[in-house]
């Protein structure tokens, strides 16, 4: 019988790595991996008319589809611009308060962990659909009818691979990869 010695690298070069990367693969750093930034998600946007104007002082409401928890802008500004911080990833139904109206956005939205989302909406003129004989339809976590509808303008959001997460990725996975080849 022969015995074939495979030799992978020095034995002091793999004590090395591993003494080098075992805090980066302990559990708790692994978990930590796993969780969003503290603070969230975020959106930001404009409001817009239906005649083009901006919709100034409008709050944007973020309905949490898994919680159910709903956050609020602040009014947007002169511009139209908002801006919604600390967001949970997952999916969102939104629904936008604009002079006196409530108006539903009829597409749900993904937001991923760690992300910097731009969303415009524009405000319809157009009643929402009746649902049975109430005018407007329900959202969820409010006491009254959207009577109105938006649509969604823009999804334009950072790529995952240039993320924080994106990024933490390829070096984790390069280092990982290293220590296996050596």
């Amino acid at each position: 019988m022969t015995h074939v010695n495979v030799r992978r690298g020095p034995l002091w070069l793999h004590v090395l790595l591993l003494l080098v990367l075992s805090p980066l693969l302990s559990p708790t750093a692994l978990a930590r991996a796993k969780e969003p930034e503290p603070g969230g998600a975020r959106i930001v946007g404009k409001i817009l008319k239906a005649d083009g104007q901006h919709g100034a002082r409008a709050v944007v409401h973020a309905i949490h589809l898994e919680s159910g928890k709903v956050l609020h802008s602040e009014p947007s500004a002169a511009d139209g611009s908002y801006d919604l911080r600390g967001l949970p990833y997952g999916y969102y139904e939104f629904a936008i308060d604009a002079d006196g109206t409530l108006h539903a956005v009829l597409q749900p939205v993904n937001l991923p962990p760690e992300t910097k989302m731009s969303l415009d909406f524009v405000l319809s003129d157009a009643p929402s659909p009746q649902e049975g004989a109430e005018a407007g339809l329900p959202i969820p976590g409010f006491d009254r009818r959207a009577t109105g509808t938006a649509e969604v303008q823009g999804l334009d959001r950072v790529p995952f691979l240039k993320s924080k997460a994106g990024i933490a990725t390829l070096v984790g996975g390069s280092v990982l990869l290293l220590v296996l080849v050596i």
